[in-house]
């Protein structure tokens, strides 16, 4: 009896070690895949519309083409840094926003000069997944991106005015696989959001508004 139990205890190992590398995998193939999105649309902006572009323009979408090549090979090479470090948030923001707003979407964000301390990775990948549901399910409605002090935190919000998250969901949006009837999407990008946004010692929460969708990032403040 008891080597039969020490077999299924190992076995049972196994199987959670096995899981466990599964779940590694998806989330990195699932940030992989959002990278390659970042690049395509980038590079595919400044193919066919750089006669049109000013010069920020311009080169806010080449600073994000790099950054997120240089993000790619980061991921394909396991060699990101994990650690927080001060992050200029505005730098992030600005590649992201801009993006979308040549993509045709209708993005009211401002610099803020703020910092914070966590890693720009992790940060843009939230950002653009919270962006990316925005255009995908708030239906054109405009989508607003604000950055405020709060207390020892500084707060990263993406709203829109559509038909918000569907009543039931609430916090079950943000577990593994779970997902709206109207997503085709498997269920990954916010989770694998917050979970980075955690990692760092910062949060990402669904917060309650009137109308449409608002996630609220926050990341540890500088202290001044």
């Amino acid at each position: 009896m008891s080597t039969s139990g020490g077999v299924s205890a190992t076995l049972l190992t196994r199987l959670m070690l096995a899981e466990a590398r599964v779940r590694d995998y998806e989330e990195t193939m699932h940030e992989i895949g959002a990278t390659i999105a970042g690049v395509n649309a980038a590079a595919g902006l400044l193919l066919l519309h750089e006669a049109q572009l000013d010069d920020r323009q311009s080169g806010s979408l080449r600073t994000m083409l790099g950054s997120e090549l240089a993000r790619l090979g980061r991921l394909l090479t396991d060699e990101g840094d994990p650690s927080p470090k001060r992050l200029d948030i505005d730098t992030v923001l600005h590649p992201l926003v801009t993006a979308q707003r040549l993509l045709g979407h209708d993005v009211d964000w401002h610099p803020s000069g703020l910092e914070a301390m966590g890693v720009t990775d992790a940060l843009a990948e939230a950002v653009n997944i919270l962006l990316t549901n925005a255009v995908s399910h708030g239906r054109g409605a405009p989508i607003a991106v604000t950055v405020d002090q709060i207390g020892d935190t500084v707060a990263v919000t993406v709203s829109d005015r559509g038909p918000g998250v569907p009543a039931g969901l609430g916090e079950a949006i943000f577990r593994r696989g779970e997902r709206s009837d109207s997503s085709d999407g498997r269920g990954l990008g916010l989770y694998v959001a917050r979970e980075r946004m955690q990692e760092q010692g910062g949060t990402l929460e669904l917060q309650d508004t009137a109308q449409g969708a608002r996630f609220r990032i926050t990341l540890p403040g500088i202290d001044r």
